[in-house]
């Protein structure tokens, strides 16, 4: 009985690891199986085959495969060939992939006000100044990404 308790407590630490990963992912505008998947690759710290992740997930095959494309097409994972399976694991740190998603948000807010400034130019002054500050963040955020590890094989 105790083990039954004991192993809901780490599932239900697990998922809520992985709800908080996959909602930081939120800037990357991925499905939401692949951040979750993503999320997990974090989370647990090894290579995880399909079958783990499926067992993990309890997503299907095909949706495990085409969360992983996803993955891959964004180059968000490294896929290993280990025997006759595929392994997969984040391409980026944690720290470096947080810091570049959150680089977008930003990247896509000034975009968005430098929209509003052209449509509305009576408020050219204060969207100005907001495109100035969050440009400013931007140039900030860029020069510490230099700092910040990249594919963890250092």
């Amino acid at each position: 009985m105790e083990l039954v308790v004991l192993m809901n407590m780490q599932l239900t630490f697990l998922m809520e690891i992985l709800s908080i990963l996959s909602t930081t992912f939120a800037p990357l505008n991925l499905p939401r199986s692949s951040a979750l998947i993503l999320a997990l690759l974090y989370a647990v710290r090894r290579p995880l085959n399909c079958s783990e992740i499926q067992s993990m997930t309890g997503y299907s095959k095909s949706a495990v495969s085409a969360a992983l494309k996803v993955l891959e097409s964004h180059r968000l994972v490294h896929k290993v060939k280990s025997g006759r399976r595929n392994h997969y694991s984040p391409s980026l740190t944690l720290p470096r992939l947080v810091a570049e998603s959150h680089l977008m948000m930003l990247r896509s807010a000034r975009d968005r006000i430098r929209e509003l400034s052209r449509r509305f130019p009576q408020h050219g002054d204060s969207l100005s100044l907001l495109d100035s500050e969050i440009s400013s963040v931007i140039s900030t955020f860029e020069a510490s990404l230099h700092g910040v590890g990249g594919t963890g094989e250092d």
